[in-house]
């Protein structure tokens, strides 16, 4: 059972794709984003 880290890895994709997003949305609406991403990553987990 080698899941692990193909899980870790999925996760490191998913993190960096919001947090590409919340660089995108730095300059539109900074807190939005960040709650955003806080939310998701917390839910994540």
């Amino acid at each position: 059972m080698n899941t692990l880290p193909v899980y870790m890895s999925a996760h490191f994709e998913c993190t960096s794709f919001y947090m590409c997003k919340l660089v995108h949305l730095t300059s539109i609406n900074k807190r939005r984003a960040i709650r955003r991403i806080f939310s998701a990553v917390t839910s994540f987990l």
